[in-house]
């Protein structure tokens, strides 16, 4: 069984293709555990709608320098919305250990595949997919992930007991 990611929410801001980043305690920087190399799953969102859904087992300074600074990663055309001027939110959702590679693609395709589905939209900045075998307890915490970061907070809540009572 998974073990369910933690959520850590952040307000971005980008103006003239450079952004910053203020943390849910106000600080202007990434906290952690958004700062160290475990693997994530982060989701950005302008006006609650999603425009794009990534993966990373960076720090999120690290990912976002890659994401807006492209020139320096050949055949990497970065975040397609680092030319907005505009705020963003960004949710980042961490695991522990122990989690696979494949687990984490899985969850983020199916997190991207939810926004199609419920949403119906696929998201705006989203260039690409992978799909693979779906597991129960993958598509729970692809759940927890869409509704709560879609803003379905007590949708989170019932899939969240549903998913620790074992069914």
């Amino acid at each position: 069984m998974t073990e369910q990611p933690k959520l850590i929410s952040y307000d971005i801001s980008v103006r003239d293709s450079r952004y910053t980043v203020i943390a849910p305690n106000g600080k202007a920087h990434f906290i952690s555990p958004s700062t160290n190399k475990k693997k994530k799953i982060y989701i950005i969102k302008a006006n609650h709608v999603f425009l794009y859904v990534g993966k990373t087992s960076q720090s999120m300074s690290a990912r976002f320098g890659m994401g807006f600074n492209p020139k320096h990663y050949p055949g990497y055309a970065g975040y397609k919305w680092r030319k907005e001027d505009a705020d963003f939110s960004l949710d980042v959702w961490h695991f522990e250990q122990g989690i696979s590679d494949q687990d984490v693609e899985t969850i983020e395709s199916e997190v991207v595949f939810r926004c199609r589905m419920v949403a119906g939209y696929w998201p705006l900045g989203q260039n690409e997919i992978h799909f693979y075998e779906l597991r129960r307890d993958l598509s729970v915490t692809a759940d927890i992930i869409f509704s709560t970061s879609h803003g379905d907070r007590a949708n989170y809540r019932e899939l969240q007991k549903h998913s620790s009572s074992g069914d």
